[in-house]
Formats: structure tokens, sequence, C-alpha cells
């Protein structure tokens, strides 16, 4: 594989015009309108699973719409300052294009509501000028009346079928070998998370050949082995979960918490209200937190801790 500017393959093969994009006939029929006509609503872009090419379909339109465009990663700039220093200098000056400006606010979803009250107002303010796409996983995390100056759009992955032909394909431009057994076995691991898949096959590529570790785990399987470690606790348990979220390169933690919360009864010993409270916490901690595994091990600590069984 060369060394060279596009040496991240998730990147080198994101898309950059429509018919790169893979989507729904409908949604590709949406696509194609609002870039024929120049113009786009102010869109709610949102997937339940990460990979699923929120961002790269935001990138697309700017790319195929000639306009003023602003880009933040709201993750890391979500607060009212970051609004009131990034994004109103932007809407407020004239842009000398024919197209309104557009502002993207990928994974807009776990910012905080002072900031979302904030937004509103600026999108009423310029709705004229500007247009924006917010982008997330957790649309139900917005505040009720800036959904509703949205054109929401959920957009759901393709068929397993076109990732292999996907993946088969940027292997093939790469000139990298694979086996059909290894790829099918990563795609069934990590689908709907196409980014993860691409990441996973350049982690584990040498040389011209990708050759996957036997013990590579499915998401629900890395899920089973923290549920079973806390199951059964001893002096070691937060050291043995740590290293599964290394090995397994964890960044996408909410399923985790969702998979906590749901399965409190086969581990609480009695103290489920307790455990749901902390659960509860650091999934609020996490959105205000850059590094997500520092939260999640601090849940994990916090929960060993409390988790004692009750006397009676």
């Amino acid at each position: 594989m060369d060394n060279n500017e596009h040496y991240i393959l998730n990147e080198k093969y994101r898309p950059n015009t429509l018919d790169g994009y893979v989507c729904s006939e409908e949604m590709y029929t949406k696509i194609e309108t609002w870039i024929k006509e120049q113009t786009i609503p102010h869109l709610g872009l949102f997937s339940k699973s990460p990979g699923s090419g929120k961002t790269t379909l935001a990138k697309i339109l700017i790319k195929n719409i000639d306009c003023d465009y602003l880009y933040l990663n709201a993750a890391d700039k979500r607060s009212m300052d970051d609004i009131r220093e990034e994004i109103l200098p932007f809407v407020s000056t004239m842009s000398f294009k024919d197209a309104p400006k557009i502002v993207i606010l990928d994974e807009f979803t776990s910012t905080l509501q002072n900031s979302q009250i904030l937004l509103l107002n600026i999108i009423e303010t310029y709705s004229k000028s500007t247009r924006f796409i917010l982008t997330g996983n957790y649309p139900e995390r917005l505040i009720e009346p800036l959904r509703s100056r949205l054109e929401e759009y959920e957009l759901k992955p393709p068929s397993k079928n076109a990732v292999y032909l996907h993946i088969v394909n940027i292997l093939k431009k790469e000139k990298i070998k694979a086996s059909k057994e290894d790829l099918v076995s990563l795609i069934n691991s990590h689908y709907p998370d196409i980014r993860k898949i691409i990441n996973t096959c350049q982690k584990h590529t040498s040389g011209d050949s990708l050759s996957l570790p036997s013990n590579i785990s499915t998401d629900e399987e890395i899920e089973n082995k923290i549920i079973f470690k806390l199951k059964k606790p001893n002096k070691d348990t937060w050291k043995e979960i740590r290293v599964i979220i290394a090995e397994n390169n964890i960044s996408n933690f909410d399923s985790l918490y969702r998979r906590l919360y749901s399965q409190l009864d086969d581990y609480s010993n009695g103290n489920s209200g307790l455990l749901t409270v902390i659960i509860n916490e650091h999934i609020v901690y996490q959105n205000q937190l850059l590094d997500k595994e520092i939260c999640f091990m601090s849940c994990i600590s916090k929960i060993i801790e409390s988790n004692k069984p009750q006397v009676l």
C-alpha cells in the first residue's frame, strides 16, 4: 500500500459525488434534486449506526452545490461560545454566490440544550441566507423546536452484499489480496459500521495481503465479555475490561452503555437503582468529554465499587 497523503483508506475512498454514494433510490432522487436546484432545506441526517454515511452525504452536498460553507465537528465545537464565535460571524456576512450558505454541524446530537437553543435562534434569524445540516446518531436528544425546523432523514445502511462489493473494490484498487472468508467474517463482525470495516482492513493489512486474527470479535461478543466480567467480579475485573476495550479498538460506547443498562438484572446484585444512576451520569459526562474511553472506564470503576450484594 502506498504511503501517501491518502493513507487512511476510509478518507481516500470517501465519495465526492453522488455516483459513488450508496443509498436508497428515494434518497438518491432527493439528493439529485438538491444538487440540480443548487439549494437544500435545513437537514437532519440521522442514523442509529456509526459509519453509515451521514458526514459523507453532507460533504457531497457542499462539494456539488456552489456555495460558501462552514464545517464544524460538534463533538469538539458545541459550547455556546463556539457557536457565537464560529457560526455567527459566518452566517452574518454577505455571500457572493447565488446558492445559500451551508453550515454542517457534524455529530450535533450530543450538544447540550443551551447551545441548541442558541442555534435555534440563529437558524430562525438567518434562514433566508443560510441552510443548516445537522448529523448525529440520537435525534431524540435534540429539543423539539429545533427538530421541527429540520427536514429529517434516517440514513439506513446498505446491504451486507453491497458493503462486501464496496470493500472488494477498495482492496482491488489498493492491490491487496484477501480471502472471501475473511471479508465475510469482517463484515459480519462490524456491520453496519462501514468506516470500522474499512479501518479494520487497513489495520490488518501487511504488505499486499489482508490477514485477520482468528479471534476477531463481533460487537455483541465484546459486550457479552464485559457483562460476563461484571457477573463474576474479582480484583482484576477493571483491568480485564480495559484490555477488552483496548484490544478491540472501541471508539463508540453508546451501545455498551445501553447493554450495561439492559442487562442490569444479570449482574446488579440488587443494586439496579444505584447502577442506573451511575450509567446515566456517565452517558451525560461522555457528551462533555473528548476521551470517551476514560469516561466509560470510570463508569465501570463506579459499577464495580458500588455493586456489592445488599445485606438484609
